[in-house]
């Protein structure tokens, strides 16, 4: 714009070009002026996340803006979404969003060109989607009564509601809302959407600049001075139940759990006489406390004692009673081949307690952290339960599978949660095998 107060003033005079200034800003009054925030240091590890869908609320016709021509900014007509000069597929903003989080290194899956299923979406833990629920736009073709329509200048504000959809859990934990706007952008060649993607692509820093985003995605790594304090548990250790395996599993289910928190379900398994129960971390999410209910249809309160976000595990504690507990093992006494069992409640609460069958495929690192392999058959809802082996001795736990694939499952080992949540075996030198025999 200043070329051309240049040029006003070098013919018009000063007071010329004061006019001249002032008729060619009053048109952009429309559209906001956004600050641009600084994104956020992610933290170390970083989940991968991918861009799942760009919509945009505004319905085809509705007046976005502004059109001018003419060296003094002369208002010709308005603009409309998706209608003469301004027509877009919202999805042209998301190849801006994938550079701006990449220029951040967070991870970013998935071929924006696959037409139908995309083979890489099972590695990410994190959806996003982006409604876009506001968009204004003004273009200046300052040669327009020339027949050039090329070029130009324009600015853009769009508004975007952020939705984040975290698979494990099925849930969206995080909603929020940024703007982000282009002023002076030029359009010469590239074309009239310039200004509103590069609008978005502010919007979308202002997100990184969202502590709520950055560290729900990226965590910061937790310093602290000194290790959780360990928490006593009596657990019940090998050798586990004595009988036919389809009896003694069968007889399992006494110990495990389905988990409500919120509106939500997972799995979970009792490891000691007095209530203490292991699940997932993103089974209970925020939650202080949760219902649970035994395959007899009994419900009790729990309490969540601690979890470990990392690892995906909680230690809850269940109401004052005297329980059936599970043994808990080593994943190490297991070898790919080795029959296991899965116990849960997959989809709905409806199939709680069932069982399913596998062998153990083979024992995976993922971002650093041990898993189990399994054919075992696992599906929503089974998180958070129990991976036994023949004998009732609990090996792993429930966590993931492969979305694009079947017959791959992953189980946190379950000496890893014990670790990671600090508990202290109180019956580490008597160990007691409590769980039931065939009935």
């Amino acid at each position: 714009m200043a070329t051309w107060v240049w040029f006003a003033e070098r013919f018009l005079g000063r007071a010329g070009a004061l006019l001249f200034t002032v008729l060619l800003t009053a048109g952009c009054a429309a559209v906001p002026k956004v600050e641009q925030r600084v994104p956020l240091t992610p933290g170390p590890r970083p989940r991968a996340v991918m861009l799942k869908k760009v919509v945009a609320k505004p319905q085809r016709g509705a007046r976005i803006g502004n059109l001018y021509a003419g060296l003094f900014h002369v208002w010709q007509s308005h603009l409309t979404w998706q209608g003469g000069r301004v027509a877009m597929d919202p999805e042209e903003f998301g190849e801006e969003l994938r550079r701006q989080f990449e220029a951040q290194k967070l991870p970013v899956v998935g071929d924006p060109r696959a037409l139908f299923e995309d083979a890489s979406e099972w590695k990410a833990e994190y959806l996003i989607g982006a409604l876009i629920t506001d968009i204004k736009l003004d273009l200046w073709y300052p040669w327009a009564g020339y027949g050039n329509f090329n070029t130009g200048s324009g600015n853009g504000y769009v508004e975007i509601e952020w939705q984040v959809y975290e698979r494990r859990s099925r849930s969206v934990p995080l909603k929020l809302s940024t703007r982000g706007s282009a002023h002076g952008v030029s359009i010469t060649d590239v074309g009239p959407n310039e200004p509103l993607i590069q609008a978005f692509s502010a919007a979308a820093k202002n997100l990184l600049a969202e502590g709520k985003f950055v560290y729900l995605i990226a965590p910061r790594e937790e310093h602290t001075t000194s290790a959780p304090a360990p928490i006593s548990v009596a657990l019940v250790k090998s050798p586990g139940g004595i009988g036919r395996p389809e009896a003694v599993i069968d007889s399992a289910r006494r110990s495990v759990l389905t988990v409500f928190a919120g509106d939500s379900h997972g799995s979970g398994f009792i490891i000691s006489r007095d209530g203490y129960a292991l699940t997932n971390q993103h089974v209970v999410g925020e939650a202080k406390s949760v219902q649970a209910k035994t395959v007899t249809g009994r419900q009790v309160l729990g309490e969540v004692i601690r979890v470990d976000r990392l690892r995906d595990v909680a230690l809850i504690k269940l109401e004052p009673d005297l329980y059936e507990a599970l043994p808990t093992g080593d994943s190490a006494a297991t070898r790919p081949g080795t029959d296991v069992y899965a116990i849960g409640a997959p989809r709905t609460e409806e199939l709680g307690h069932s069982i399913t069958r596998g062998i153990v495929s083979g024992f995976r690192v993922i971002d650093d952290q041990r898993y189990i392999q399994s054919d075992v058959a696992v599906n929503p809802g089974n998180s958070g339960g129990p991976l036994l082996t023949p004998d009732g001795v609990v090996v792993g736990i429930a966590v993931l599978k492969r979305a694009d694939a079947e017959g791959i499952s992953f189980f946190v080992p379950v000496e890893d949660a014990v670790q990671a949540l600090a508990i202290e075996n109180s019956n580490a030198t008597t160990p007691t095998a409590t769980a039931p025999a065939d009935r």
